[in-house]
């Protein structure tokens, strides 16, 4: 598989709606933008409801509190960090390798 650049971004509105995906996301999910633009989380995603990402989303969105939270990507067959800070009325999201020194 080719190497995907990272960091991965995106932004959410506080209904986890799609407002903005990098070139990066997209790779990685295998999606156009205009795919996910408008869409929900968990509309796209249904099955990942209640999983530890959705639920890292939430708290962010309800403690306005900065989240972090590795992650197994499908299309890329690895662990990612995630770090998820709450925006006016929403959540921006990074994807970013897993570091070296990572536990």
């Amino acid at each position: 598989m080719p190497q995907t650049e990272l960091p991965a971004s995106f932004t959410l509105d506080a209904n986890l709606r799609f407002l903005t995906a990098n070139d990066a996301l997209l790779a990685i999910l295998g999606k156009d933008r205009d795919e996910l633009i408008g869409r929900r989380y968990d509309e796209l995603w249904p099955d990942a409801v209640g999983s530890e990402g959705h639920e890292t989303l939430l708290r962010a969105l309800r403690t306005l509190q900065p989240q972090k939270v590795r992650i197994f990507s499908t299309p890329l067959q690895r662990q990612l960090d995630a770090e998820v800070h709450a925006l006016a009325g929403g959540l921006q999201v990074m994807f970013l390798p897993v570091s070296e020194a990572a536990d």
